[in-house]
């Protein structure tokens, strides 16, 4: 098999789920361990240790949403009568994708591991109304877990993930860029809304402000006002006075000057706010790594193989062994061919769900007389529709 080849579409039988990076890198992988993976080709900054942790919970995020529903939608179409194969690593057009691992061997059985105690958690047996712990037996006949490597070989390095990189980088660039210059703008109106929202006594000792101050005086009154020599000589004026709002209209007055100049320069201080404009933020950089066919020549580069594995429900003694999921919902999933002509799961029988979804909450410890009651219970219900 070659990456990119076409295995076939999906059917009934068929599921693909292609691999993504689902879980956050924090605890895997360092920044610095990240940057250097992405940004220097001769630095392998990923240890198979760590990779294969990152795997494994990756690949359990998709065994938990996945492999029980579709397990029980096969089971529950009874036409199907033949093994069924869930894929990850494939595309949903049937594209061979893969995901990138160092050494496979013991990364396997930490697979099956996995596999196991999700449907485990999920699954239980029951024939002829009765309850049993078969699930060793029942895993051992039905579930088998194969690995497929994929030949990356006469891959065509075009370097289009550089592409890609730089384009990230100058996101990143005009984002800080247009943040700074957001930031300085609001900034700078701050401080000069601060410096005119001062108590008077402050503004008028302002050296920056106190041309401006002149310069209002003489246009609302004349140039040899005698008010401006007490300011340029720093007097020391009596601003709050008992009579504060007579001198205010006051002409001969400071306060008369001093308050309009103050309420005018905040007016058009205010006129010129900054308004904040919506700045699209960059991906960060864990989604960048996340997204292994964006940068998948680098795995490939650096040594990495490829490869996607193949759950086959075997679907033996469907007639004799029915399972009870513990998300119901799950129990009444269907495998079948949608409108559109495209196969998929849908949940069937909704009323029946809504009579069983309370009965059964398998995180309890029942005995096994009180489980052999709620099988039959459930029997009763899906014979009297």
């Amino acid at each position: 098999m070659k990456l990119y080849d076409f295995l076939q579409t999906e059917s009934l039988n068929q599921e693909y789920k292609e691999f993504y990076f689902k879980c956050p890198i924090d605890k895997y992988f360092t920044k610095s361990q990240i940057y250097e993976f992405l940004f220097d080709d001769e630095i392998n900054s990923l240890s198979n240790t760590s990779l294969q942790s990152y795997l494994l919970d990756n690949f359990q995020i998709y065994f938990e949403n996945y492999l029980p529903k579709f397990i029980a939608s096969i089971q529950n179409n009874l036409e199907i009568n033949t093994s069924s194969s869930i894929f990850f690593g494939i595309n949903d057009c049937g594209y061979i994708t893969g995901f990138p691992y160092l050494e496979i061997d013991n990364f396997m059985k930490k697979i099956e591991k996995r596999v196991k105690k999700v449907l485990c958690k999920n699954l239980r047996i029951y024939r002829n109304s009765e309850f049993f712990e078969l699930f060793d037996k029942w895993f051992e006949d039905n579930i088998q877990i194969n690995f497929v490597k994929i030949d990356t070989s006469e891959y065509n390095f075009t370097g289009k993930y550089k592409n890609y990189l730089k384009k990230w980088v100058k996101a990143k660039k005009d984002f800080k860029q247009k943040v700074a210059e957001l930031k300085k703008q609001h900034n700078d109106y701050v401080f000069e809304h601060n410096r005119y929202s001062r108590k008077l006594e402050y503004i008028i000792k302002d050296p920056i402000i106190i041309p401006k101050l002149i310069n209002f005086i003489e246009n609302h009154s004349s140039k040899n006002n005698p008010l401006i020599e007490k300011i340029l000589q720093k007097y020391d004026f009596d601003i709050y006075c008992d009579d504060f709002d007579d001198k205010m209209n006051d002409q001969n007055h400071i306060l008369y000057y001093l308050t309009r100049f103050k309420d005018i320069e905040l007016a058009e201080i205010k006129k010129r706010k900054p308004v904040t404009t919506y700045v699209p933020n960059v991906v960060p950089i864990n989604f960048v790594f996340q997204n292994i066919q964006s940068i998948l020549e680098i795995w490939i580069k650096k040594g990495f193989n490829f490869g996607f594995i193949e759950i086959k429900y075997l679907n033996k003694d469907k007639r004799d062994i029915l399972s009870l999921l513990y998300k119901m919902k799950w129990r009444y999933s269907l495998r079948i061919i949608k409108t559109l002509g495209d196969p998929g799961t849908h949940i069937m029988n909704f009323e029946m769900y809504e009579k069983t979804k309370d009965l059964i909450n398998w995180r309890q410890n029942r005995t096994q007389e009180q489980l052999n009651l709620i099988v039959k219970k459930i029997i009763n219900l899906e014979c009297s529709t």
